[in-house]
């Protein structure tokens, strides 16, 4: 497939949606030093105009803010209204809701037009010291796109920040937002729908002559895609799909203070194993098991 003239340029932010959210962002700074966090309520009268599926429909929700390098980290737990975040926590459980991107050369309005001529129209919006939406990505894209107006603009209503600026909180362990995986059962399916949204060109595909995995990575500004068919035979990858089906498997974080061993006992010693690991393109790879904590794993690499 040919791929659409790019619109997006640039991830700008990952969003995991959550049931408490008070408690997920303690564990981030607490046990996977990701943080700090900067917390706020979605709500009027700073948040208005909201609406669902073109309608009218006063959801409210509560996001806490970070980041991991020069992408933002949000947790969003949805506290009233009915919502694709509602929806998506009673559907799959904690997880990586959407994803945030930048639309370098095209207005907020073009954008959404241009998206929705290629069959992605807006499914939920809002006001809140700007406008956002979400486009209709999730069935085929396997995660929600949004668009913000205006990403730089001044944020209104702090509720707290933990930890709080007066103690001493151990330095971020992480330093960038590396790559969002997915795990999918067709990867050329998967890729040809990204290849729609603008996304490429893609690297790889071929099947590992041992394992029968294929993966394929496409670059977005700071971080990058990808996309993992498992093969036949057990992996974290198999589980993973028989279990949730195709979705958002990890976040590749970069840790280059730490080298793979030692961010590896770091975590172990906290509890939280290893899963999954080998070498891909001659590099160690495993996976933190902090799907309890986040709905998704963390990948660390050489």
């Amino acid at each position: 497939m040919t791929i659409a003239p790019r619109v997006l340029d640039d991830l700008s932010l990952v969003c995991l949606a959550c049931a408490d959210l008070d408690a997920t962002v303690r564990q981030c700074q607490d046990l996977l030093g990701i943080g700090p966090w900067e917390i706020y309520d979605f709500a009027p009268p700073i948040q208005y105009d909201t609406k669902l599926r073109g309608k009218d429909e006063p959801f409210t929700m509560r996001v806490a803010f970070s980041a991991v390098g020069d992408v933002g980290w949000a947790l969003l737990e949805p506290k009233s209204g009915s919502s694709i975040y509602a929806e998506f926590l009673a559907e799959h459980g904690s997880g990586l809701h959407h994803a945030a991107f930048l639309h370098d050369g095209f207005s907020y309005d073009q954008t959404i037009a241009e998206f929705t001529r290629r069959g992605f129209p807006v499914v939920q919006q809002g006001n809140f010291c700007g406008r956002y939406c979400y486009l209709d990505t999730r069935e085929r894209a396997h995660m929600i796109f949004e668009l913000i107006e205006d990403g730089d603009a001044e944020m209104q209503g702090l509720i707290y920040r933990y930890p709080d600026p007066a103690d001493d909180a151990a330095p971020p362990v992480f330093d960038a937002t590396c790559a969002i995986g997915f795990v999918t059962s067709d990867l050329d399916e998967t890729r040809s729908v990204y290849e729609g949204l603008g996304i490429g060109p893609w690297l790889g595909g071929e099947a590992d002559a041992v394992s029968g995995i294929r993966r394929s990575t496409a670059s977005i500004g700071r971080s990058a895609v990808e996309l993992v068919q498992p093969g036949q035979g057990p992996s974290v990858y198999r589980e993973f799909l028989e279990r949730r089906g195709t979705g958002v498997h990890h976040l590749s974080l970069g840790h280059a203070k730490l080298g793979y061993e030692a961010c590896r006992s770091k975590f172990a010693a906290a509890g939280i194993a290893t899963v999954g690991e080998g070498e891909v393109d001659g590099r160690r790879v495993g996976y933190l098991e902090t799907e309890a904590i986040l709905g998704v794993r963390i990948q660390i690499t050489d």
